[in-house]
């Protein structure tokens, strides 16, 4: 059992045989007069709260969102990181040292795993696991807790079958609107018995909503859609990736047609009350979901812990559903980490839910996103550190194999 609990929480899905490497992020010289050009395209209630002098400064990194090209007075939107130390150019930018320096080593330590042919699956089927772990974590985000003890010997397959789900899927031949149409119909018929669903394992029943298991199988279809564009990079697009924020919201609701919503929301985070930015206005959603899109796929010179930040921060400040915001920003993000080759992340309620909070607010108020990438790289560092763990308990073990042969 303390095995699996070290595995919970990633694993790293790298693309397969290349060398793990994280990039830092461009250093972007900025001309005082374009930015000055840009800032008059974004509107005016995004830069309350923002720090003008911070956002001209060279320790600053910026990402623009939007078409420059726009005539519209509001066409822009942007994020900022700071860059944190000097590389050995001389070059203040993130530097990802430490964090390649891990999964480089879980790299080796897969490869000598898999000289042996055992070991790898067990890990990936861990990180699969871990799915019903985060989707736990991000109900548990937004108030909504379940505590269950989770068999992970057998619990990934029997709720695998319970909705006629399959393991593998052929990318050769992969779909991504007819993998949602398989995997929603599965949700379909288990919805028409029951809400809560009674799940055996090996040892005892487990009793998990239905609303766990939609988002466990959102996960799925992110990983599987995150693979598939992995290396069918020529047909990822805008348009796919806008498929992706609504196929996934409809795995999460249940509902098949979930749509934007025509009314102004205003942020309400429970018993957490200090945000001070007011989601998007329905009629710029449709303009403001383009540009992130665009900006998903266009986007090469930061790091992916730094888009997959953007991403939720943008997504949430967006606020395109009257429900569910958040769980889809958090799918969304795991599939950035994903389809760039890194781990997905989880957010532990119980331990970081008012910190992430203050890192998300900050990220869309004052546009500064230097605290949710560290919040990111530190779930990184820590998570790969533990597949390490994982792979040196099944290394050794295979070892002591070897010698008792």
């Amino acid at each position: 059992m303390l095995l699996t609990s070290i595995c919970l929480i990633i694993y790293n899905n790298g693309i397969k045989g290349a060398k793990k490497t994280v990039k830092k992020a461009s250093c972007i010289e900025k001309n005082l007069d374009t930015l000055t050009n840009r800032i008059k395209k974004v509107p005016e209630n995004f830069l309350k709260f923002v720090d003008i002098e911070k956002l001209k400064s060279k320790d600053y990194i910026v990402t623009w969102l939007g078409r420059e090209d726009s005539l519209s007075k509001n066409s822009l939107n942007f994020y900022m990181f700071k860059r944190l130390q000097e590389n050995e150019n001389g070059d203040n930018r993130y530097d990802y040292f430490e964090l390649n320096e891990n999964l480089n080593k879980m790299y080796s330590l897969e490869q000598q795993l898999e000289s042996y042919e055992v070991g790898v699956a067990g890990i990936k089927s861990f990180n699969k696991n871990s799915w019903i772990d985060i989707a736990r974590e991000s109900n548990g985000i937004e108030g909504i807790f379940e505590d269950f003890d989770v068999d992970l010997a057998d619990f990934r397959k029997s709720l695998r079958l319970r909705f006629d789900i399959k393991d593998k899927v052929d990318y050769d031949n992969f779909d991504q609107y007819d993998y949602f149409q398989q995997l929603f119909s599965s949700i379909e018929k288990v919805k028409k018995d029951e809400n809560l669903l009674v799940v055996k394992g090996k040892t005892k029943e487990h009793k998990i909503s239905i609303e766990l298991a939609r988002h466990y199988i959102a996960f799925k279809y992110a990983f599987e859609c995150a693979n598939f564009y992995k290396w069918h990079q020529d047909k990822f697009n805008a348009q796919a990736f806008k498929e992706i924020i609504k196929n996934v919201s409809s795995l999460l609701s249940g509902s098949k047609d979930v749509p934007y919503r025509n009314m102004q929301v205003y942020v309400n985070l429970g018993d957490y009350n200090k945000a001070r930015w007011i989601p998007e206005k329905p009629e710029k959603i449709l303009d403001r979901i383009d540009n992130l899109a665009n900006w998903v796929v266009k986007e090469n010179r930061l790091n992916p812990l730094e888009k997959a930040a953007v991403t939720q921060a943008e997504f949430i400040r967006i606020h395109p559903y009257m429900d569910g915001n958040g769980r889809v920003s958090r799918v969304l993000t795991n599939f950035v980490l994903m389809y760039n080759g890194l781990s997905t992340v989880s957010v532990r309620y119980k331990d970081t839910r008012e910190r992430y909070f203050d890192c998300l607010n900050k990220a869309i108020e004052e546009h500064d996103c230097t605290d949710l990438v560290n919040l990111f790289y530190n779930a990184e560092m820590e998570s790969s550190n533990n597949v390490s763990k994982c792979y040196r308990y099944l290394l050794d073990r295979q070892t002591k194999n070897e010698i008792t042969k």
